[in-house]
């Protein structure tokens, strides 16, 4: 099932998020002089990077193969399967406009990866912390007790 793949890269992008900020730190308290751990830091990030697309790529998915087994595809679901059509249900919901604000951090956090900045770390920080939370919303998962949204990879009760 699309959501299973969604819910798995969404694991994945949390993992990498966390992995990138403490391989970073870490390669910035030892003073990494050749330069490893910073390389495996950065490539962390790529795979972060590309865990966000997938899980933007299988939510267009959903909504274009009109999956109607998902919650998200019963709210804001087209007939019509034109790009335009699929692109305006991707943002009719919270969580989908939330997946375009992950994928564009996540770009905006790799100008700040490949970057030799001073303050890059503490930014690549806040971009990882953030995508963190985001993605929790996103799944579904909310770390306080309160449920404000529903999973975009969510079946319904028929599904």
């Amino acid at each position: 099932m699309p959501g299973d793949i969604g819910m798995l890269f969404i694991a994945v992008a949390i993992i990498t998020a966390l992995a990138t900020i403490f391989l970073l730190r870490l390669a910035r308290r030892r003073d990494d002089e050749s330069g490893m751990m910073e390389y495996v830091a950065k490539a962390a990030y790529l795979m972060h990077l590309f865990a966000v697309l997938v899980i933007a790529l299988v939510l267009y998915q959903i909504l274009y193969r009109n999956y109607s087994e998902y919650l998200y595809v019963m709210d804001y679901g087209v007939a019509n399967r034109s790009f335009w059509s699929v692109i305006g249900a991707f943002f009719s919901g919270v969580s989908g406009i939330l997946v375009v604000w992950i994928v564009v951090q996540a770009f905006a956090g790799f100008t700040q990866v490949f970057s030799q900045g001073k303050n890059r770390y503490y930014f690549i920080t806040l971009f990882a912390i953030i995508q963190v939370v985001l993605l929790l919303i996103v799944s579904g998962i909310v770390p306080i007790n309160i449920s404000l949204f529903e999973g975009i990879f969510t079946l319904t009760a028929k599904g």
